[in-house]
């Protein structure tokens, strides 16, 4: 039977290989399910908890103090933390994967997943990137003119189409279009296309490269971004004890 039809470096499944994922993406469902009952018999952790992360954050940065603190709690809960891009993470909640993810603010003010439910926290403000050669490096503070004068390396349309539509638009209520230089696929990919003096690219504070040895990183002022904690309907109480201690804590 064949399952994949390679093309150049592609490889695409074939019709036959789309069904059997179907059908055995469930069967696994419901395996793991049998695994937890089976826990439960033997008086192991039968519960989880599945959280998805930005594979570009530094997501240990907020998260790992209520990772801990929900641990403390519920010891008996077991927590499945992975990270992936946006896409990646918003198909896996869609498809009931993952119970709640963290991304990027901006994603989810634009794109949006239906039937979703989305609480923002850690409100910072955009970040600029750009080498130590750059000529406005040791401006603590931009603006979002600063741009201007700037080449953009930026997150292709194809892959994240929120990006690029948050940046123009930044741009155009200042009066200008981003001087866009270079598309990649993905946040992890900006920091190593920096190649002219001049390049720079946008993200926010948690950015796993705003720490980078050979990055300088500077908040643009009046901008808004941070992170999106994204959850559907679902009757698990644990789920909801989690977001309660989030959202309790930011309030404080």
């Amino acid at each position: 039977m064949e399952l994949f039809i390679r093309e150049k470096n592609n490889l695409i499944p074939t019709e036959a290989a789309k069904n059997l994922y179907q059908v055995w993406k469930k069967m696994i469902v419901e395996m793991q399910e049998a695994v937890e009952d089976a826990r439960r018999y033997m008086g192991g952790r039968s519960e989880s908890l599945k959280i998805g992360v930005l594979d570009s954050h530094k997501s240990e940065s907020y998260l790992w103090e209520y990772v801990e603190a929900f641990h403390d709690l519920y010891p008996d809960i077991s927590l499945a933390v992975e990270s992936e891009r946006p896409e990646v993470l918003h198909k896996k909640l869609m498809e009931n994967e993952l119970d709640v993810i963290f991304t990027v603010r901006y994603d989810m003010e634009r794109s949006g997943l239906d039937g979703n439910h989305v609480a923002f926290i850690k409100d910072t403000p955009l970040t600029v990137c750009m080498r130590t050669d750059h000529p406005l490096r040791d401006k603590e503070v931009w603006t979002v003119e600063d741009l201007k004068t700037s080449n953009l390396v930026v997150i292709s349309a194809l892959h994240l189409p929120s990006y690029q539509s948050m940046l123009i638009d930044l741009c155009r209520m200042h009066g200008f279009l981003p001087n866009i230089v270079y598309n990649v696929n993905n946040a992890s990919s900006l920091v190593y296309n920096l190649h002219e003096k001049n390049d720079v690219f946008i993200c926010d504070r948690y950015h796993k490269d705003t720490d980078c040895l050979h990055i300088v990183s500077r908040p643009i002022a009046d901008t808004h971004s941070g992170v999106a904690m994204v959850w559907r309907k679902n009757d698990k109480q644990y789920l909801r004890e989690f977001l309660n201690l989030i959202r309790n804590d930011e309030q404080r």
